[in-house]
Parts: C-alpha cells; structure tokens; sequence
C-alpha cells in the first residue's frame, strides 16, 4: 500500500473527520441492535471511526496495514487510549488474540483486495477474529451505479485553499482513482498526484464472494439510513454480515 505512504498527510482532507462523525446515528442503531460491546476498525486509517464508537461506550482496537497511518491515528486518538497495531486485514490472528463484537472495513478498504480469492481471504480472516453472532460492517464506494454510468471526473474535495480530483480509469473488475490534489500557495499552486487501483465490487461480486465464506447472513443497504440498494442509484454499497 505504498500510496498510503504518500497519501497520509492528505487524507484527512478526503475523508474529514466532521463528516465521519455524521455516521454517529448509523452506528449508534448498529451497536444498539447488535449488542456491541468490543469493536476491532481493522482499516483504521485516522481512527476516526474509533473516536466516535470510542464515545458510544464502544470498547476499541485498530490496526492498518500503513505505518504512516498508524502514526497520525495515535496523534488523533492519544486521549483516547486505544490499542493500535500495523497489521494486513488478510492477517488478523496474526496481531490479535482477542475476538471483537464487531469489525469495520469501512471507506472502501475491502476494495484494495483485487482477486475474488483475496477478498475471501480477507473475510475469513475477520470471521476468525469474531466472536459468535459477531458482525462485520463494510463500506464500499465503487458501486454498481458507479460502474454503469463511469464517471471520468469527480471533485472529491473543495476547499477554499485546496481542491481534490479523482480521474477515473475503468477496467473489467476494477477501477483506477487517480487523486489530483492541488493546494493554493501564497503566490501559485503546488499538486500531488496518487494513483489508487481498487475492484469493483458490485453487488453480485459481494454476495459471491461472501457466499464462499462461512458467514450465515448478509444484508446489503444503500445509504446511512439503511435504505434498500438499487443497482442504478445507490452510490455507496453497505453491508452487515452475521457470523
């Protein structure tokens, strides 16, 4: 994940923690439902989900496969004191004895895993670290409606003194984010640019591959709201398996 190491700095600017802090609702539903009380973000990025599921009562553990990510989420959490660990998601028992009520792969990092055998990979190793009845949450934002209507440019990101792009290169099973970062300078700009290579996973994907695990349940939705998925409009799929 070596664009992470370049990426880090920026990320917060793609993926602000205000607006993270907006899924409070979502997972407050999730926790009350499911009784959760242990929580394991195995992509914790900048640990922004742990802050918040950290003031739900939630008891907290994050690793990420990117050290430089690991670094700035002990800054952001250091009040917090939860446990972090750089660590691959295809791995887990690897760094973790604990089992966890629930595990995270939010903001499309199930995505990274480009082979259907590496995403079943990746599920089972969180289906190892879950405790009975525990669940998996993920998020991913490369939809069906995304691989339908193939967008070739979106503006992530604008601030008054930075701006973000993503140029879009499609393929059959996956997708190339090409993140144009430009900041505004006192007298000019200076820009960034990273690419990201990240599988479509569509709805039929995800079932199948789920499918292939020992997981016994599976409930797709299309928005924070828990809104039924639509093929042709959702923009985001969202996901609930049940061990």
């Amino acid at each position: 994940m070596d664009y992470y190491s370049k990426l880090a700095e920026d990320y917060e600017a793609l993926n602000p923690k205000e607006e993270i802090f907006l899924q409070k609702d979502f997972f407050s539903r999730v926790v009350e439902k499911h009784k959760i009380k242990t929580c394991l973000d195995c992509a914790c990025g900048l640990g922004w989900h742990l802050y918040m599921l950290d003031d739900l009562g939630v008891k907290c553990y994050g690793s990420d496969i990117s050290p430089e990510m690991i670094e700035i989420c002990k800054n952001n959490l250091s009040d917090k004191g939860i446990e972090l660990k750089v660590e691959d998601y295809k791995k887990l028992a690897d760094s973790w004895e604990t089992k966890f009520d629930m595990i995270l792969c939010v903001s499309s990092a199930l995505n990274h895993m480009l082979e259907d055998e590496d995403i079943v990979v990746a599920l089972d190793s969180m289906y190892e670290r879950l405790e009975e009845k525990g669940i998996i949450v993920i998020f991913s934002g490369v939809s069906d409606a995304l691989a339908a209507s193939k967008p070739k440019l979106i503006p992530a990101r604008i601030y008054p003194e930075q701006a973000i792009y993503h140029f879009i290169e499609y393929f059959d099973d996956r997708v190339v984010f090409n993140i144009l970062n430009i900041k505004k300078t006192k007298d000019s700009f200076i820009h960034s640019l990273n690419s990201m290579t990240l599988s479509l996973l569509t709805k039929e994907r995800f079932e199948r591959c789920v499918a292939k695990t020992r997981f016994r349940e599976v409930s797709i939705f299309g928005d924070f709201d828990f809104t039924d998925y639509l093929e042709d409009r959702s923009n985001r799929l969202f996901a609930i398996i049940r061990k």
